[in-house]
């Protein structure tokens, strides 16, 4: 029985079945594909598009309104402006006023301090000539001529105080005209509103909204301008 480890040993290999070449490659596990996750199957297994985003619904047009809107703020700027004539005449003279004022005192100041007349004079008259062409406004910034003249700063400063009375009075009550200008135009609402037009209504609430916060706007339209929306600020 000494050889009986040599023959169970023997017995095991003639027992053992070879081993194939496939059998001695390790079976791999395959990888998971990381774009699946990416792409969502539909019921039908093929890959569901990407949702299209909603468009936001565009916005209604404007209702047209059934009554003459147009044709209604012609008839009440053209009253509006017969109203404002004498103020804005009256505005335009005071104006003008002040100039020839200025112009005098200064006259008077060349003479006082005995300088060359003729050259300074023309030189006055023609700014002065200017202002006026202009609706007689007195500048701010008087030009190097007539600044060179001794003690011009107390009339020009005089003359401006002037200037900023008259345009403050000419604003009050043109301020007023305004007021009855929007009177107008909301009683007219009340009216649209009962006959159910609010394409009207609409057009003449701007009118309303443009006179309230733009003065200039009335000021243009009562001197009989009209005024682009750049200009109103």
């Amino acid at each position: 029985m000494r050889n009986a480890p040599l023959l169970i040993a023997a017995a095991l290999l003639t027992s053992t079945a070879p081993v194939t070449a496939s059998e001695e490659t390790t079976s791999e596990v395959p990888e998971p594909d990381l774009m699946s996750d990416l792409v969502t199957p539909d019921s039908t297994g093929s890959a569901a598009e990407e949702p299209t985003p909603e468009t936001a619904p565009e916005a209604p047009d404007a209702v047209a309104p059934k009554f003459d809107v147009t044709g209604f703020f012609g008839r009440a700027r053209a009253i509006m402006q017969e109203r404002s004539k004498p103020l804005i005449s009256t505005y335009g003279t005071k104006l003008k006023a002040n100039c020839a004022d200025f112009q005098r005192s200064a006259k008077r100041q060349i003479r006082k301090m005995r300088l060359d007349v003729e050259s300074t004079d023309e030189a006055l008259e023609s700014e002065a000539a200017d202002w006026i062409a202009d609706g007689g406004r007195i500048p701010a910034d008087l030009s190097f001529s007539l600044s060179a003249i001794p003690d011009i700063e107390e009339i020009h400063a005089a003359s401006l105080q002037r200037q900023v009375g008259i345009e403050d009075t000419f604003q009050e009550e043109l301020g007023r005209h305004a007021a009855t200008y929007i009177l107008g135009l909301e009683k007219q609402i009340e009216r649209l509103k009962s006959d159910n037009d609010p394409g009207a209504v609409a057009l003449i609430e701007a009118e309303i909204a443009k006179t309230e916060d733009k003065p200039k706007y009335f000021r243009t339209l009562m001197q009989g301008k009209e005024r682009s929306e750049d200009q109103d600020e």
